[in-house]
């Protein structure tokens, strides 16, 4: 241990604060080196090696090459500083130069991107060779020309993102073919963060880029890093399917930590960890804070910059949002040493290489088991031993495992979760492959049920198109991937200083209205902002800076609604059921809390009209008897406070069953729910979709219940509303009212005594959650109607005068009736109406049984609305743009495209020259277009009634065919 650390160890348990708070301080002795013998390298891998110092490689790095060579796909999960970079550089550089073999190298953040590049090029300068293996940077910040000459000579490694994998190599794959063909190693560096719906996302797009592959005949093995986790093996099979082998034992060496947890009672975390990191770098040790909020990392920077300013120049700030020269900049500085200390949200949690570092603080715990130990990795390396500390908050969690602190130790990892189910990811990457390569049933991807499902439904939606020749779906949209947010963060907001225009940083789409709305204090960098507006139409946030700064924070408060859209299956115990299935949630921001920033008191609430967000997600929901209402009051407890803090418990201890943070899930309690009509508690995923962790919790439901209950059961607290320690949410929309700790606990032993009695798995909506009354249907055989015999008309109309004649579109009442024709099935005959013939033009479409267009509900019947007052709804209509658009993906379709494709006839002229006509007086020939107009309505009306799809041609020149469930007896009784 060095002198500086171990004066620091000394100076803590002497201090008259942090001394004070200390609750354990325990020494883990370090690990030895494990090596294995050499495997055969190749010489300029071997010589590159030995110019490092690397005379042998870990055991763990051996297994490695040893399983790509024999073709397997590796997970290694060790921890940080094992050498896992070494163990993914070598096979990758052994296969360029071996037959020429090309590489994917796919990071989560830019930064890593940028660091491992930095070390590839260190690594290969030291190989004796005139021209050693390439690697280049292929993403976002990629200019355009340079894009170009990578895609013409591509480098043996790509470093690359998964956001550019999937929107900018595998649309565009035909480009990089060359590349594709010789491609043998796909490297994905920090598995772990690939869980919840980020991870589902990229299952999908894995599968899309070995459909890529196959395209081409190559067959590339994965080969991926991470954390330790639960499931290293399982996560990399459900992410790149097939056989993955784990590799999970390190042979580096780990060197001794001092672990020291802290639990701060008459002050908070926020002041304790300020004070614990001032100290340590005071004392010159090279210390890491991270925090669990850009908020709380912006307020500590400020605070220990304003307290101690002799290390002010000495430390930085660190997030998510800065603009990425500030972050480049920081990386730096504190790579070199130049910086003493940092304190950062999760963005500095993975492996961006920033020197060996000393010291590493958790101020509350970070929601996982494993994040816990991958933070605390940061530090120490080789023989340096180091200290990792954990101040808790008063959050439920971090209380629960100060009381138990042998979970930190002896607790297994979390497993990663996927959702492989969703069914709007499966829906949105079916289309995106169907651009890519068009779908074919016999591919082993599509003999999946659930995926077969899906495709099935993404046909019926018109988001996938059969060609006319059968046996293959294309997407109706040439550029899918754009509208498929694989982070679901949401499109980025951009943060200005109303004052000077110029850029401040950046929020997400789904964070902006909760953390800059209107009046919203905003940090960053040590400055203060408050928002000043916030424009969603135009993503832009404008922010000012007060001076002085205000003495205030503030918090956003919600409300909720949720509503059932299928239960899948459900658990009875006792008097209780537990159910799982989907959900829409509905939230809105309400109104926002001012807090003193000193002493967190509520100084007052102040109303927000800011939009509802709406999604669909999975979740659990726990119905109890309404009698227990009742029973509960009877007791002496408040039932409604009772189940808000179930909720709140249930919740703080899904990270310890499930590997999410808090944040990811959401709750909502009732007393009576509209649709189970009796109590009930809602547990739902945070995510469109879904991400599986709820469902997790689902499964250990038991396990899930004992914790809670121990949770608040072993709380200390006497206070009736219990405290953040045991069933107060820092996430509470509704500020922690009501709550009724006793009544919590009682109603967790309720749930934890009703014995298990039956298991219901349904694929269908249970009638008694239904919002609607069901349909009374009557069964009657009818013969099906002949459209000959039917009151059916078709029609269309030529204007006077152009949209921008009379204004814009939004004034088509204005561009008058130059002349219209319809064509009347019971007589069989074509009819001309000029505009001084517009009453008996509307009396004849009133006597129609049906009215049949292309764009009438939109366009002619506006046209209309100039010469009368009335809501032309009353008519039954059918307007075949609009029934065509919702089969080919809401794309609108030219009436000339369907009728090239599927009559082989063509619109006789346009309305561009028909105005001309109105202008010269030509009025025949405008009769001619628009009757020709009016036969290819009907036509092609009466194609789909009879074979059940029209055709259209993509810009491909490929011919397909738009399925139609048209039927004509249930248009006529519909409309």
């Amino acid at each position: 241990m060095s002198e500086r650390l171990q004066m620091l160890i000394s100076q803590i348990k002497s201090h008259p604060s942090l001394g004070k708070i200390l609750a354990m301080h325990e020494r883990l002795p370090g690990s030895p080196v494990r090596f294995e013998d050499d495997p055969l390298l190749l010489p300029p891998v071997l010589t590159a090696l030995q110019s490092q110092g690397i005379f042998r490689l870990y055991s763990h790095q051996v297994e490695a090459l040893r399983r790509i060579r024999e073709g397997k796909s590796v997970v290694i999960a060790t921890p940080t500083a094992s050498g896992k970079t070494l163990s993914y550089f070598i096979p990758v550089i052994e296969s360029a130069l071996t037959k020429n073999g090309r590489a994917i190298f796919m990071y989560p953040l830019k930064a890593l991107e940028n660091d491992q590049l930095r070390k590839w090029e260190q690594f290969t300068k030291l190989m004796p060779l005139g021209n050693p293996p390439r690697a280049l940077i292929y993403d976002g910040d990629t200019p355009d020309p340079q894009r170009k000459l990578i895609r013409k000579t591509p480098p043996h490694a790509l470093f690359t993102t998964p956001d550019m994998l999937h929107l900018g190599i595998l649309p565009y794959h035909a480009l990089w073919k060359d590349f594709i063909a010789s491609l043998s190693l796909i490297v994905v560096d920090e598995l772990h963060t690939y869980r919840g719906l980020f991870g589902t996302h990229m299952a999908l797009v894995f599968r899309r880029l070995r459909r890529v592959c196959e395209r081409y005949g190559a067959k590339p093995q994965f080969l991926a890093t991470s954390a330790t986790i639960a499931n290293a093996q399982q996560l990399g099979e459900m992410l790149f399917g097939g056989d993955t082998v784990a590799i999970e034992e390190s042979g580096a060496p780990r060197p001794a930590r001092n672990v020291m947890l802290f639990n701060p009672e008459e002050t908070s975390a926020f002041t304790e960890t300020a004070r614990l990191f001032t100290l340590s770098v005071t004392n010159g040790l090279r210390t890491l804070v991270f925090t669990r909020s850009r908020q709380e990392t912006e307020r500590m920077y400020q605070a220990i910059a304003e307290s101690a300013p002799s290390i002010a120049n000495k430390i930085s700030a660190y997030r998510a949002g800065y603009l990425p020269e500030e972050r480049r900049e920081i990386e730096s500085r504190l790579a070199t040493g130049d910086l003493l200390g940092v304190i950062s949200t999760s963005a500095l949690e993975l492996g961006i290489d920033i020197g060996g570092l000393d010291v590493c603080i958790l101020s509350g715990f970070p929601g996982l088991i494993a994040q816990t130990w991958q933070r605390w990795g940061r530090v120490g390396r080789g023989d340096s031993e180091a200290m990792v500390a954990l101040v808790a908050s008063p959050n439920a969690l971090d209380q629960y495992l100060l009381r138990h602190p042998e979970e930190l130790f002896s607790r297994p990892f979390e497993s990663a979760n996927i959702n492989s189910n969703n069914a709007n990811v499966l829906d949105a990457h079916l289309q995106c492959a169907a651009q890519e390569i068009p779908l074919r049933l016999e591919e082993p991807w599509l003999q999946n049920p659930k995926v077969r499902d899906r495709m099935d439904a993404s046909i019926a939606a018109g988001n996938l198109i059969e060609a006319a020749d059968g046996g293959q779906w294309f997407s109706p949209d040439q550029q899918p991937q754009r509208k498929v947010d694989i982070r679901s963060a949401g499109s980025p907001y951009i943060i200005q200083d109303q004052v000077t225009g110029k850029k401040i940083g950046e929020v997400s789409g789904n964070t902006v209205f909760r953390e800059c709305h209107p009046n919203a204090v905003y940090l960053h960098n040590g400055r203060v902002f408050v928002v000043t507006a916030l424009d969603p139409s135009t993503s832009n946030i404008l922010v000012t800076e007060p001076s002085p700064p205000p003495p205030y924070y503030t918090m956003p408060r919600t409300e909720k609604e949720t509503e059932i859209l299928e239960e899948l299956e459900s658990r009875t115990f006792g008097e209780y059921r537990i159910c799982f299935g989907r959900l829409k949630v509905h939230e809105q921001v309400v109104a926002y809390e001012r807090r003193q920033k000193d002493t967190r008191r509520l100084e007052n609430v102040f109303p927000l009209d800011l939009p509802e967000t709406v999604f669909e997600t999975t979740g659990a929901w726990i119905e109890m008897p309404a009698s227990i209402i009742e029973r509960w009051t009877e007791n002496g407890y408040h039932f409604p406070g009772a189940r808000h803090a179930t909720e709140h418990a249930l919740l703080a201890m899904l990270p310890l069953i499930a590997l999410c943070d808090r944040n990811d899930v959401g709750g909502i309690t009732l007393d009576i729910h509209e649709q189970t009509r009796c109590p009930t508690i809602f547990l739902y995923d945070g995510f469109t979709g879904g991400a599986g962790l709820v469902e997790t919790g689902y499964r250990q439901w038991e396990e899930w219940l004992r914790r809670s209950h121990q949770l608040v059961n072993e709380c200390p607290c006497q206070e009736i509303d219990g405290c953040p320690s045991c069933i107060q949410s820092p996430k509470c929309g509704s500020g922690n009212r009501p709550l009724d700790k006793k009544g919590c606990i009682a109603l967790l032993e309720f749930m934890r005594n009703g014995k298990h009695e039956q298991s219901v798995q349904s694929s269908t909506i249970v009638a008694r959650h239904s919002k609607a009354k069901p349909e009374i249907v009557k069964t009657q055989q009818l013969l099906p109607r002949k459209l000959e015999e039917t009151g059916t008309v078709y029609f269309d109309i030529e204007t006077l005068r152009s949209a921008d004649d009379v204004g814009g579109w939004g004034k088509i009442n204005l561009m008058g009736i130059a002349l219209a024709v319809v064509f009347d099935e019971r007589t069989q005959q074509y009819t001309t109406y000029r505009e001084k013939d517009v009453q008996q033009l509307i009396a004849h479409l009133d006597s129609a049984e049906l009215v049949i267009g292309y764009n009438t509900l939109r366009f002619d019947y506006e046209v209309l609305r100039g010469y009368v007052l009335r809501d032309f709804k009353e008519w039954r209509s059918f307007d075949m743009l609009v029934e065509v658009q919702q089969r080919y993906g809401g794309k609108r379709l030219p009436l000339s495209a369907l009728a090239k494709a599927t009559l082989n006839n063509d619109k006789s002229a346009d309305g561009l020259q028909s105005l001309q006509w109105v202008k010269e007086g030509k009025w025949n020939l405008i009769e001619e277009y628009c009757t020709h107009d009016v036969q290819l309505t009907r036509d092609l009306f009466k194609f789909g009634l009879e074979r059940g799809y029209l055709l259209t041609e993509d810009r491909r020149g490929m011919r397909l065919k738009i399925a139609l469930d048209w039927n004509l007896d249930k248009i006529l009784g519909s409309r």
